[in-house]
């Protein structure tokens, strides 16, 4: 941003917080500020909770949250039209006008019941292969270029069962 960017931000900000107390003090009441957060439903690790026990430190301000992949709007859509504050997605974001920062990273394993009738501690792709596979649906970028990555590598794999809901699967 620009020096006078920074400058209007910093002149916008005390003039509407201004504003917003004088509003509390003609009502005699406190307006909610609401902070909402889209993020995988099973993914709210320990890091976002804690950014959410730090935001509830102020009684004033409400969180919202929402499962970014059960949405239909992509990450960037969601912070330019400003409906959500903060977006953990599963991909970075490639945009000007957005700061993506690197937040966490998850390794994807290959998981199959202890006491499978057919593997055993190791498997051929051959043998992986002849099973079923469950499948996470979602537009979000990140999941697309891990279907791609598994199309590359088990691309004869069959889909027994697909959901947009990871507590489905």
């Amino acid at each position: 941003p620009t020096v006078t960017g920074i400058n209007l931000h910093y002149h916008l900000e005390n003039n509407l917080n201004s504003l917003e107390q004088t509003i509390n003090i003609m009502n005699q009441s406190s307006l909610k500020k609401k902070f909402i957060i889209y993020s995988p439903q099973l993914l709210i690790t320990q890091y976002v909770m804690k950014l959410v026990k730090y935001i509830r430190k102020d009684p004033q301000v409400e969180i919202e949250h929402h499962d970014i992949l059960t949405t239909d709007e992509l990450p960037e859509d969601l912070l330019a039209y400003r409906k959500a504050d903060i977006v953990v997605s599963m991909a970075p974001l490639n945009n000007r006008s957005i700061v993506c920062t690197h937040f966490n990273r998850l390794e994807c394993i290959l998981v199959c019941s202890e006491n499978h009738p057919r593997l055993g501690d190791t498997a051929t792709i051959d043998e992986i292969l002849q099973e079923s596979f469950t499948q996470l649906v979602s537009r979000a970028t990140g999941m697309k270029e891990y279907h791609s990555l598994m199309d590359d590598v088990l691309g004869e794999r069959i889909i027994g069962f697909r959901s947009k809901s990871l507590m489905t699967i």
